[in-house]
């Protein structure tokens, strides 16, 4: 009974096109295939435009940022994108600051638990969270312990859809969250940090990108701004920069792209925290990416 209710519920979730579930579910069911497509964290999801750097670049564009999810926590979207791509000629890797640090936990797993049967899930859950990847896999029924409220409440979305038979469809935005709230300050402390650098989370990422070359796309980085003064919290920011910088050159990576020199970072009234663009400055952060992308082509 319970192997029945599982697999109802999986399909259900399958069919939400509600938020990060249903930016997953249009990944994993093939219904993006973009020229251009973007990976990352928050900071890209709310900080590229796919409409901007689709009409800057004449190509087409999908934002497949998912929100507290680095690159080796995003990995299954990223593989299964790239197997299935027939499109896709160039994938964006948007970083933030904490891209790097040690990646050993999943957020908000029920968000992709539908999948959870999926190979490249099953990979990238053993490789970031060996003790969740034991209990999903050997604990009977254990996936019920992470259905979290917001995976029924993406099962219901799906039932509906799935019963009036309507089809998932990227959103208007092509997966960018646009943000309109003003400027807040969201540091903690007034101490200086040291940004996390892990040789593991370095390490992937350079696989990362010699996945995507192999499968012919060009991979690029970009590195999202932070306004100034969430910089000025961080002791190493020149030492994290150089060892992207570095990375890059020794996968020959065709652009990196930083503009953490730029004057963007020190216009507040383009942020609406100290990681993150608000619409506007998205906008004009997308419009200087499209800028730079064109010179690939």
């Amino acid at each position: 009974m319970l192997h029945f209710v599982e697999f109802t519920l999986s399909g259900w979730v399958k069919h939400s096109d509600l938020d990060q579930t249903g930016k997953i579910n249009v990944i994993m069911n093939n219904k993006v295939d973009p020229e251009i497509m973007i990976f990352g964290m928050s900071t890209a999801e709310v900080g590229l435009s796919s409409r901007v750097i689709s009409d800057s670049t004449g190509k087409s564009c999908y934002n497949a940022a998912i929100d507290g999810t680095p690159i080796p926590a995003s990995k299954f979207v990223i593989d299964h994108f790239v197997r299935e791509s027939k499109s896709c000629h160039t994938a964006v890797l948007a970083l933030s600051y904490f891209s790097l640090a040690e990646c050993d936990y999943l957020v908000e797993p029920s968000r992709f638990l539908a999948y959870y049967r999926d190979p490249d899930v099953k990979q990238t859950v053993r490789n970031v969270d060996p003790d969740l990847y034991r209990k999903w896999y050997y604990v009977p029924f254990y996936s019920f312990v992470t259905s979290k409220h917001t995976y029924y409440k993406n099962a219901a979305i799906g039932a509906r859809r799935k019963f009036r038979d309507l089809q998932l469809f990227p959103d208007e935005n092509m997966g960018f969250v646009p943000h309109f709230d003003e400027y807040s300050d969201t540091r903690k402390d007034s101490l200086v940090h040291e940004l996390g650098i892990s040789p593991k989370s370095v390490r992937e990422l350079g696989e990362t990108m010699e996945e995507l070359k192999s499968a012919g796309i060009k991979p690029v980085v970009v590195l999202c701004p932070m306004y100034r003064v969430g910089m000025n919290a961080y002791s190493n920011v020149n030492g994290y920069r150089n060892v992207l910088n570095e990375l890059c050159a020794a996968h020959q990576v065709p652009l990196f792209v930083d503009y953490s020199d730029h004057q963007i970072v020190d216009d507040e009234s383009l942020f609406y925290n100290n990681g993150h663009f608000n619409a506007k400055g998205a906008q004009r952060f997308s419009e200087m990416v499209a800028s730079e992308l064109n010179t690939l082509w």
